[in-house]
């Protein structure tokens, strides 16, 4: 992955938090990239126990699911594989942190072709990446 595209994701990132960052303390995004260019994006909303494979449920009389970012941003634009997921946390100050996915997502994602996941780090900000399938 560029570095120039995941400065540009973290650029618009940290745009997002400027804009509403009432919204909550750790925002946490997720982008699908193929081909080197970003095909869709999403947050992460507040969350509300319990958590299970990948969503979140409301638990008013509409008992909704709220999705992970992954999938969230995945059921926005489904691409065919090969595509690469890149996360991104921020805290307040607008500083990386730690955003490697849950691993009901990763399994989730991994069935759908995701071939690379990029995952924000909080020492020194830089991305860590892992391949599903260990390459």
């Amino acid at each position: 992955m560029k570095k120039t595209l995941l400065k540009q994701i973290v650029d618009f990132c940290k745009k997002k938090l400027e804009r509403h960052p009432e919204r909550d303390n750790f925002p946490h995004f997720s982008f699908v990239v193929k081909n080197g260019k970003i095909v869709s994006w999403a947050r992460n909303g507040k969350v509300e126990p319990p958590r299970h494979f990948g969503y979140h449920r409301d638990w008013d009389e509409t008992f909704r699911p709220k999705y992970h970012a992954e999938l969230a941003a995945y059921k926005k634009h489904p691409v065919k594989p090969p595509f690469q997921i890149v996360n991104v946390r921020l805290n307040k100050q607008g500083l990386l942190r730690i955003s490697k996915p849950c691993q009901a997502c990763a399994k989730v994602m991994t069935a759908l072709g995701c071939s690379r996941f990029y995952y924000s780090f909080q020492e020194e900000n830089q991305f860590l990446e892992f391949s599903p399938n260990g390459t």
